[in-house]
């Protein structure tokens, strides 16, 4: 089942002022703006060489709103720290899974502590 699509307002303007521009133009015209639309959507980012002096780099980073030297470096020192710190998270959560509680637990209770403990759960089962 194909459902239509229906244009939104915008669209709608576009197409009515697209097909009556295309009335006026010739076919070398329309071909012109065709060729100028489809340039401007295929337009590739500018890559920048980096340069081996650091401010001048910088400099041109800036420009170009790219990250400098420096703001690279923070970067990679905060990444390298919160590796460390999920480490350090990943050991504690290992270690604290793998502990086991003593073996003689129970054996530092008195019987006296024993029957307390169980008389106050029993109070209210009769």
């Amino acid at each position: 089942m194909q459902e239509d699509y229906i244009m939104n307002s915008v669209e709608l303007d576009q197409q009515f002022i697209d097909e009556q521009s295309d009335s006026y133009m010739s076919d070398e015209e329309r071909e012109y703006w065709i060729d100028l639309e489809e340039s401007h959507e295929e337009e590739e980012e500018v890559e920048i060489e980096p340069c081996d002096d650091v401010l001048v780099d910088d400099l041109i980073n800036l420009c170009f709103c790219q990250p400098t030297q420096v703001e690279l470096e923070e970067r990679r020192i905060a990444e390298e720290k919160i590796q460390e710190k999920a480490k350090r998270l990943e050991e504690v959560k290992r270690v604290k899974q793998n502990k086991l509680p003593p073996d003689n637990l129970y054996s530092k209770w008195t019987k006296e502590q024993v029957n307390k403990l169980a008389n106050h759960f029993n109070r209210g089962i009769k």
